[in-house]
């Protein structure tokens, strides 16, 4: 978002000096034959592709105004420049290419951030995928502040494949992400990263948060219906990067779950296990 702001500053001004160069070589030719007035279909087109449609437009009637303006500084008759057909084409085409160029760069707009969605969310689940987590997971480390990362799987998923098909395993895979964004604070960001793996970025800086955010997620999905298992990891204490403290989070998950088999039950509690390498 940054970077696409900068961008458009940068041919907003482009777009400012060239207006400025062909409005101040009209007015020291003084002569309207020479076609100096062309170029301002370059200064128009530059604005319209960092703005839009209606701002292309608002390019087109500076143009034309610029144009006036020079024009009735000629030493030509200037009532009869302006009123000519020429001169009315040529702010009529001044207005279209605006309007034309704003609409074809906002379209483009449109379609590059659809495309950049479709890159970085699962599109069964709905929520960001393997690419945008690991983006998401970089920026994290970037800010330099503590996170927690939580790594869920689903118990029961190839047995319910296997038993009703592929199209119920699919509805309860949206069902589950769905559980899981509703439970999750405002900050906290949830990721389908795997067929039936889940991962959650969370605002915790200590593996006692982490820990029962993990349990509380666990029983909100259990009630409502879907068996997963979560582990977790913090930053700095379970690892500087990200496979470190993916697989951190990894180890815990799949002790849980050795743990549930054992013991016939979810556990219902943070239990005080050493830290994951």
């Amino acid at each position: 978002m940054v970077e696409l702001l900068s961008r458009r500053r940068l041919l907003i001004g482009i777009s400012a000096l060239l207006y400025a160069l062909v409005f101040d070589a009209l007015l020291l030719s003084q002569r309207e034959d020479l076609g100096i007035g062309r170029f301002f279909y370059l200064a128009i087109a530059v604005l319209a592709v960092a703005t839009g449609p209606l701002a292309g437009v608002g390019a087109g009637v500076l143009a034309a105004a610029l144009y006036a303006v020079a024009v009735m500084h000629g030493p030509q008759s200037a009532t009869a420049v302006l009123w000519s057909s020429s001169n009315g084409y040529r702010c009529a085409t001044y207005v279209l290419l605006g309007a034309l160029v704003g609409a074809i760069a906002q379209s483009n707009r449109e379609l590059l951030q659809r495309l950049r969605v479709l890159a970085e969310c699962d599109p069964l689940t709905g929520l960001g995928n393997s690419r945008s987590f690991g983006n998401a997971i970089a920026q994290r480390f970037a800010a330099g502040r503590p996170f927690a990362l939580l790594i869920g799987d689903m118990d029961s998923l190839k047995q319910i494949n296997d038993d009703f098909g592929h199209a119920v395993g699919d509805e309860t895979l949206k069902q589950l992400a769905s559980v899981l964004s509703q439970s999750l604070a405002s900050r906290d960001v949830a990721y389908r990263i795997g067929g039936d793996e889940f991962a959650v970025l969370a605002d915790q800086s200590t593996a006692v948060g982490a820990g029962r955010l993990s349990v509380r997620l666990e029983a909100e999905l259990a009630a409502a219906g879907q068996s997963v298992s979560f582990g977790w990891a913090v930053t700095p204490a379970d690892g500087e990067s990200a496979i470190a403290l993916y697989r951190a989070a990894d180890a815990r998950m799949y002790a849980r779950k050795r743990a549930g088999r054992e013991t016939g039950t979810r556990l219902s509690r943070v239990p005080d296990w050493a830290p994951a390498n």
